[in-house]
């Protein structure tokens, strides 16, 4: 949207993602060296963490899930077909009534293709990365940016971040964000 609204000669002030990666780049590949090898033992170790807090259920439905979503992944590899919604997001795990909006959700990002934006891109984002990616700490949009990536961490998962108790501290951070850009902007010829 940031890009269509520049094209149509908008300013652009600000614009912010929160926790996502730009879909069909080099975000979403491994490449095996030693750096990669070390940057996926760390994020296994974030995941493990994360893994130990949940209770007995939670850790099942991923355990579930999970074995669920890597059994199609593989099953890919010898008949080819559309990566299906419960690879991506565990809607198990999703109320009832919000299931239908992530199946769409989710369908729309797959069908995605990013595009350049000129302007800078600020990103609030976890800690944790899928597990096969390039670990890239600016999620991808580096790719995309032309004035550059701002990354500022925040609290949580993918899945908990806009959930109680981290929405909070997300709000917080993006107060205080925005008021370094309100302190940074030039005063004009103000005494």
């Amino acid at each position: 949207m940031a890009r269509q609204l520049d094209e149509q000669g908008e300013k652009i002030s600000l614009l912010v993602l929160i926790n996502c990666a730009p879909t069909n780049c080099s975000y979403a590949h491994f490449c095996f060296n030693p750096a990669s090898l070390f940057k996926f033992l760390k994020n296994l170790g974030y995941w493990a963490g994360c893994f130990r807090r949940m209770n007995p259920k939670q850790r099942r439905e991923v355990l579930v899930w999970k074995f669920k979503a890597l059994k199609k992944r593989f099953g890919r590899f010898f008949k080819p077909s559309k990566i299906d919604v419960e690879e991506i997001v565990d809607l198990a795990a999703q109320p009832e009534d919000r299931r239908k909006l992530w199946e769409a959700h989710v369908r729309v990002l797959i069908a995605h293709q990013t595009q350049p934006y000129a302007g800078e891109v600020t990103l609030f984002r976890t800690r944790g990365h899928p597990m096969v990616c390039s670990f890239d700490d600016e999620l991808g949009w580096r790719e995309f940016a032309g004035g550059g990536v701002i990354v500022k961490m925040i609290p949580g998962a993918h899945e908990s971040a806009m959930d109680e108790p981290h929405v909070r501290t997300l709000a917080e951070i993006i107060k205080q964000h925005l008021t370094e850009i309100q302190t940074a902007e030039p005063q004009g010829d103000k005494p």
